[in-house]
């Protein structure tokens, strides 16, 4: 008994801890952080993305019907459905005789459904627990096997013989045959070490002068003509970390650092909110210049890394700039940003402003149309596998979620799993029997009651949030910050402006969490993602060495000129039945002694 209390105050002050720094971290993001695309919005749009292409499966090339699988199956469709369960005999039927052999009837997409038919049995066949063997091994070493053949001499992967377009090597194609072969290798298959050394050195000898790449080096083929590109950039990033990866098993991968501007000899930058100081890749702690190579790894990859990196960094947008391939964008992104272990893109927290994108941009059927050259299908599988961060799953990149805060992190506000340790029973119910329970669960409970509470909101019908609008200005007032802060995140979710007044209460709440939360709602009802123009964090105008009085001034100052920002703009736009009301009169008198 004593022992399951302290698991579960643990588990409590876990979350308590998780809030702060969901907290922190949104505030470090800057004014670039976009609140509106909770864990919530996220789940919803992933189901109706699912739903959408669970109809749209049984129309789709074979290898496309595999990329299908394989963002039904990070959605959360069980292996053994009718529809994953089908496209995995169509696989095994591509092998004859222990060999495997694409079957799309374009040969230049044949390398591309090796790497995914790979990337799907891998995944659903589960993690290789030792003394034990991968269900689809055999299936896995017949694919490598064929991926492997198709290497060109000069390291890359280009469109297979009996295209007339040569031998090149072509950054995309290269990045979906790593993708397989790693698919295979953490499988258990056996991958020669030569042949992710000559893929790196590929990338090495094609890397543009600006330090980016392009879709076919050395060529004006394909749609950049022979620039550099966000995805292409992005993909050379992605595969160079999984040769790594592989080469170097165990050993930490290079750390990317965002660049600085220049600055003086005498003045020395602080690390703060993500800026951090630029560092010499090619001297790596444990890692002396010109001592100790690493076996089979190119000399110069450190190099590339960085230069890629900076050639990225000014250029990272929430959207491709070329929607020819809009969604496959964020698919790559996804997985070079997994693999790199990196959060922030300079000043920009890379997921939420792209999952706020996305987000924006999903059709009424759910479906993603967001390339002129790629299907439905396609588009929406990619987004799903961003969304859920599919990548950051295989690698088990997990941090604590925080189910109603606006900035949540990584293996949390894209995934679809709940933070309850396994084997607890969640609380079930309806919206008002969640609420109600919120008032009688004690401190320990109050989390397994949002997440439930969440997960509710997120199946579908928000008008039932009006419902519980009583329910939910009473508990706005609630002696418990956390319950406050769940009242808050649903006020902001009914898109009810009448009830903005209790947001705008709520920025003076003494909770900072609770602040936090009231802003984030007011730019959701507002549809203002990037909020009026206050400063994103309330201390970023004073001195990192700040005392505590200070600090603390900092905050109310901050508090204040939220309060003048939303304060204006709820008077202009609440609806006229409420205006000239005791609260409006009252809120133009705090106004005026803010001034």
């Amino acid at each position: 008994m004593l022992n399951s209390v302290i698991r579960k105050r643990s588990a409590w002050a876990w979350r308590r801890y998780a809030a702060c720094v969901s907290v922190a971290v949104w505030l470090a993001a800057g004014p670039s952080s976009l609140p509106g695309a909770d864990q919530a919005s996220i789940k919803q749009a992933v189901a109706k993305g699912g739903a959408f292409l669970r109809g749209a499966a049984g129309e789709q090339t074979p290898g496309l019907r595999s990329l299908v699988a394989l963002a039904l199956f990070k959605a959360g469709e069980p292996p053994n459905s009718p529809i994953i369960a089908g496209v995995v005999t169509s696989i095994q039927q591509k092998i004859t005789d222990g060999a495997y052999h694409p079957q799309h009837s374009l040969v230049q997409y044949q390398n591309y459904e090796a790497g995914i038919d790979a990337a799907l049995l891998a995944d659903i066949g589960g993690e290789v627990e030792p003394g034990t063997e991968h269900p689809y091994v055999g299936e896995l070493g017949a694919i490598s096997a064929y991926l492997v053949s198709q290497q060109l001499a000069n390291g890359g992967w280009d469109y297979p013989p009996g295209h007339p377009r040569g031998v090149l090597g072509d950054t995309s194609v290269v990045q979906y045959a790593l993708l397989g072969l790693w698919a295979a290798s953490r499988s258990g298959v056996k991958i020669d070490s030569r042949v992710w050394s000559k893929a790196i050195q590929w990338h090495v000898s094609q890397q543009e002068r600006d330090g980016g790449f392009t879709y076919v080096p050395g060529t004006t083929q394909g749609h950049s003509e022979g620039n550099s590109t966000l995805n292409m950039t992005i993909n050379a990033l992605g595969s160079t970390y999984i040769g790594l990866m592989q080469l170097s098993p165990g050993r930490p991968l290079p750390a990317l650092k965002n660049p600085v501007i220049e600055q003086t000899p005498e003045v020395v930058e602080e690390k703060k909110f993500g800026v951090l100081e630029k560092v010499d890749l090619d001297q790596l702690p444990g890692q002396p210049r010109d001592e100790e190579p690493r076996a089979n790894i190119p000399p110069a990859t450190d190099k590339l890394i960085s230069q890629a990196y900076d050639w990225l960094v000014p250029r990272f947008a929430p959207e491709n700039p070329s929607q020819i391939y809009g969604a496959y964008y964020y698919y790559s992104l996804e997985r070079f940003a997994a693999l790199a272990d990196v959060e922030m893109i300079g000043e920009q927290h890379w997921f939420d402003v792209c999952a706020d994108s996305l987000l924006s941009k999903q059709e009424s059927d759910g479906s993603w149309k967001l390339a002129t050259t790629l299907t439905p299908a396609m588009d929406t599988s990619f987004a799903v596998l961003f969304l859920t961060r599919s990548t950051a799953k295989i690698l088990k990149r997990t941090v604590p979620v925080d189910p109603i805060g606006g900035g949540l992190l990584s293996g949390g506000r894209g995934g679809l799993g709940g933070t309850a340790e396994p084997g607890t029973k969640k609380p079930v119910g309806a919206l008002d029997e969640l609420l109600a329970s919120l008032d009688s669960a004690g401190d320990l409970e109050v989390a397994d009651v949002q997440d439930a509470f969440v997960e509710q909101v997120q199946v579908g019908d928000r008008n039932a949030l009006i419902g519980q609008t009583d329910l939910l200005i009473k508990y706005v007032r609630h002696a418990n910050p956390e319950i406050r802060r769940t009242a808050v995140w649903a006020l902001g979710r009914t898109d009810s402006l009448s009830l903005g007044r209790y947001l705008i209460d709520a920025l003076d709440d003494p909770d900072l969490g609770v602040v936090v939360e009231a802003r984030n709602a007011l730019c959701w009802l507002a549809r203002r993602p990037n909020g009026l123009g206050e400063a994103g964090d309330p201390l970023e105008s004073i001195p990192p060495d700040a005392n505590e009085e200070q600090q603390g001034a900092a905050v109310t100052a901050w508090r204040m000129d939220l309060l003048k920002r939303w304060g204006r703009w709820y008077l202009q736009n609440r609806p006229y039945a409420d205006r000239g009301d005791d609260f409006e009169a009252a809120l133009l008198e705090k106004l005026a002694a803010a001034i």
